[in-house]
């Protein structure tokens, strides 16, 4: 009787076990290693170890790829639970800290004007100026605060400034401020040098600031307001304290 190829011994490799096992052999192959699986006790042993071998593999592979699975869902929960934590974070840090107090309002409360007298025509306004510097003053008076802070561009925003009297820059300055022309009024303001109205013009420029939200602004002169000690230190000291105040939620 004619040997089948699979018979001997040396020819059951564990490749050509795992070609069978894998279903990987050719018809012909299959039918003659069946064959010989059949009549050899040898082989049968051989095919169920390197069947529990391969068994015992994929099942290592399978629990490797659970692992891994595993650590990339893990891997994916730290970066949600990192995005998610920056993501507050940055909340609390826009909203939780924000300035408790806004500065539009704090204009709004303590927003007024003080009390200052009018100054004589200057000697060395022109004639035209004089009249310039009068309607001013009438205008501030009718409360036609717009056209007061338009006049004043039309006829002395290009002047020099010292010519025009203190209060007079004050009253234009106030005109300017009323009629939301704020970047105005703060030009007319940081002119004034004369020290009577040094610090009305110092508190007016403040309204300035909060009134256009510069913040920083706002504290330094409000700083300084307060360091000279004059009769509007105790209003300056309360807006600085509300301009550094924060809420936390």
């Amino acid at each position: 009787m004619e040997q089948s190829p699979y018979q001997e011994m040396s020819k059951y490799t564990d490749d050509l076990i795992d070609r069978y096992l894998k279903d990987e052999m050719s018809y012909t192959e299959k039918n003659a290693f069946c064959q010989s699986l059949d009549q050899d006790p040898d082989l049968q042993s051989k095919v169920l170890l390197r069947q529990m071998i391969v068994e015992s593999i994929r099942k290592e592979q399978e629990q490797e790829k659970t692992k891994a699975n595993l650590c990339l869902r893990n891997q994916r929960y730290l970066r949600k639970v990192a995005l998610l934590t920056a993501v507050v974070l940055v909340v609390f840090l826009a909203i939780g800290t924000s300035f408790k107090y806004n500065m539009q309002d704090l204009y709004a409360e303590y927003f007024y004007i003080p009390y200052f007298e009018y100054m004589q025509d200057n000697k060395e306004l022109s004639d035209d100026e004089t009249s310039t510097h009068h309607t001013l003053i009438s205008l501030y008076e009718q409360k036609a605060y717009a056209d007061a802070a338009t006049l004043f561009e039309e006829k002395w925003i290009y002047k020099e400034y010292d010519k025009l009297p203190a209060a007079t820059m004050l009253t234009v300055s106030i005109c300017a401020l009323k009629a939301d022309r704020v970047p105005l009024a703060i030009s007319i303001l940081t002119q004034v040098t004369n020290p009577q109205y040094k610090e009305k013009a110092d508190w007016l420029l403040l309204c300035c600031y909060l009134k256009e939200g510069q913040r920083s602004n706002a504290l330094e002169i409000a700083g300084e307001i307060t360091q000279k000690g004059d009769k509007l230190a105790d209003k300056t000291y309360m807006i600085s304290r509300k301009l550094k105040e924060r809420k936390w939620f």
